[in-house]
């Protein structure tokens, strides 16, 4: 496994936000965190990521694993969109997560424009190598976002939300990108509430809130992304039956063996 979390607890001024998270995340996981606001799971993200600390349980990496961050909704970061830089520049600053990169950073201007300019290939914009962040659509700027998060050959993208604010092409276009760099062996942790597109892409859904129910995507065929109608609402219902359906079946083999 790349990421091994066992019994993870998160609380706030006495408010259990995450309790006894296990998970085991391995190398080409397409795995999307689904669940109602408030229920934790960016904070989950973060604490895989280390942004945040846990405050149960333990967590293993294998070593020397890079990670990519795409954090929620890119239009309220700490980013301004309408400065005068350009989508190359922009994608560069992925090079320095902190201070300490910028003044250890030994990479070449050219080493450092090469880096970028593939960066941008891999997600489709480097034609607009050139052209202002400000001059991008909403579904090319998370784009370059991606392209920043990935510069330096991650093996884990963790994204929040990352198509939130996008029209519907965007949205497809984004997934189908996640989709090649997962193909090409990137890992893909993901927040998402847009049904379809979660049983469509991710090969595992989980759903937390407080706690972790984990979903292997068995019902991914079912859907069919040409079809005009989608209901949203019957799918998670079969989603629910089925969980509910192994957990009596379990309970059950655990009384017939007492």
């Amino acid at each position: 496994m790349m990421i091994e979390l066992k019994d993870i607890g998160y609380t706030i001024n006495s408010n259990t936000i995450l309790q006894n998270i296990n998970l085991s995340i391995k190398k080409q996981d397409f795995i999307v965190f689904i669940g109602a606001n408030g229920g934790g799971k960016s904070t989950l993200l973060k604490i895989i990521l280390g942004l945040l600390p846990k405050h149960q349980g333990t967590i293993k990496y294998d070593k020397n694993l890079k990670f990519g961050y795409v954090p929620q909704n890119h239009q309220n970061s700490n980013i301004n969109h309408s400065l005068p830089i350009d989508v190359i520049s922009f994608v560069k600053l992925g090079v320095y997560k902190n201070l300490f990169d910028r003044l250890t950073n030994k990479l070449s201007p050219k080493e450092l424009d090469k880096k970028a300019l593939n960066a941008l290939t891999k997600v489709g914009l480097e034609k607009f190598a050139t052209s202002k962040i400000s001059s991008l659509s909403g579904g090319q700027l998370q784009k370059a976002m991606i392209a920043r998060a990935i510069l330096d050959d991650i093996d884990v993208l963790v994204l929040d939300e990352p198509t939130s604010n996008i029209d519907n092409n965007g949205v497809k276009d984004v997934f189908n990108l996640l989709t090649t760099l997962n193909k090409n062996g990137v890992t893909i942790l993901l927040v998402n509430h847009d049904i379809k597109t979660t049983f469509a892409y991710g090969n595992t859904i989980v759903h937390v809130d407080k706690v972790l129910t984990f979903h292997k995507n068995n019902i991914q065929n079912l859907i069919d992304s040409q079809q005009t109608h989608f209901c949203e609402v019957e799918l998670i219902k079969m989603m629910q039956e089925r969980h509910n359906q192994n957990c009596n079946h379990a309970t059950y083999h655990k009384k017939e063996h007492k």
